[in-house]
């Protein structure tokens, strides 16, 4: 799903609802944004409890993750070394965010494939990615329940890996050695709050990452952020309902 598609579809939603509303007020002559409301403060009181869970989360591995690693660098880049035994690369922290990599992966890549992942971490680092993780998991809790939405937010955390490769490939990086390193990581070992790991998403990765080295170099542009479309469009229909209503 690119970009222009999901905000068409955002819009659509958007249309769609405020014509719901105008419709109800019409017919009824009432007030048609009450069952609106209380189903939008459910959602959203539902939201931001998975969400401080997994803020609280987040924090207490990020505290963890302070007291075990210890700082290094890589091709100028500060990274943290983690000393554990399986290979894993990720980014964690909301307001500075920080790259981890575990000591066996740092001795298991060649220096171009090392340079690989720490471009692409150093992109997740620089878009925030941990708090954007954070804002889907959410969300995927929230509506767990609908396969649909479930599938478009899994497919958005893969999107956000394909730009931290894409990335990656524009600074010079081969495509095949980005998915060399990734073949390399332990996806069963990289943390799955509120970071993004190197592995996530791995076997549409590879392929995308395949056809990069078959064709052209991607044109690297980050993307919208559109994890935050849902609340935003909330609030736009709720508001449009008002004006409809009033």
């Amino acid at each position: 799903m690119n970009e222009v598609g999901s905000v068409a579809r955002i819009a659509i939603a958007v249309s769609l609802l405020t014509a719901a509303c105008a419709a109800i007020s019409l017919v009824t002559g009432g007030d048609p944004m009450l069952a609106p409301e209380l189903a939008s403060a459910a959602f959203v009181a539902a939201w931001l409890v998975h969400a401080a869970r997994a803020a609280r989360r987040a924090l207490a591995h990020s505290q963890r993750l302070s007291v075990r690693t210890r700082p290094a660098s890589i091709g100028g880049t500060t990274v943290w070394i983690v000393p554990d035994s399986a290979p894993v690369a990720f980014v964690s922290g909301f307001l500075r965010p920080r790259i981890y990599l575990s000591r066996s992966l740092v001795d298991m890549l060649d220096d171009r494939e090392l340079r690989g992942v720490v471009l692409h971490e150093g992109h997740h680092r620089a878009t925030r990615a941990p708090l954007r993780s954070l804002v889907l998991e959410a969300w995927q809790h929230t509506f767990k329940w609908l396969p649909p939405v479930r599938r478009a937010l899994l497919a958005r955390l893969a999107a956000l890996e394909i730009e931290a490769d894409a990335a990656a490939v524009a600074a010079g990086v081969q495509p095949a050695t980005l998915a060399s390193a990734l073949l390399k990581c332990d996806p069963d070992s990289q943390p799955l709050v509120a970071a993004s790991a190197f592995s996530t998403a791995a076997e549409v990765r590879i392929g995308q990452l395949v056809a990069w080295g078959r064709a052209e170099r991607p044109e690297f542009r980050r993307s919208l952020p559109l994890e935050w479309a849902a609340p935003a469009a909330a609030a736009v229909a709720l508001l449009a309902c008002h004006v409809v209503g009033a």
